[in-house]
């Protein structure tokens, strides 16, 4: 993969990634009633949990953005890898918790498209970074 196509895979993952947890963040924050009715298993009275994660998870996502304005302005892909690293590790944790807790019936089976959308990222992430693309000339 040229340079030019390993840029726009890196901002491509970054964009997908990060938009899809800022947006999530914020319906959780907007209308947690309704997603927590969506998932099933979340009472009212857990709203502002489900709130309190979705500043969380929007947060997650706000971090790829930074990622990407971190490697713009110091032409560093390395500054971006520090957030893949760290966003794969949160992803692949929100991932297993949630295999358990369906596995152990605390959840309904509904969550794991959750824990598969941030398993997949995770995996993909860890992908580019174990292959040791970031390690290439600066831009």
């Amino acid at each position: 993969m040229n340079s030019k196509q390993f840029r726009l895979v890196l901002l491509a993952i970054s964009l997908g990634a990060g938009a899809g947890d800022v947006m999530a963040g914020c319906a959780l924050l907007a209308a947690p009633q309704w997603l927590g009715h969506i998932l099933g298993d979340v009472p009212l009275q857990a709203s502002i949990f489900l709130r309190y994660l979705g500043v969380f998870v929007g947060c997650v996502g706000l971090s790829y953005f930074y990622g990407l304005l971190a490697w713009k302005w110091s032409g560093q892909r390395q500054r971006l890898a520090v957030v893949w690293e760290l966003t794969s590790f949160f992803r692949l944790a929100v991932a297993l918790f949630l295999v358990v807790a369906v596995a152990t019936s605390q959840l309904n089976a509904r969550w794991l498209a959750i824990s598969a959308v941030d398993g997949s990222w995770a995996l993909l992430q860890l992908y580019f970074i174990l292959t040791r693309n970031f390690d290439e000339k600066p831009d």
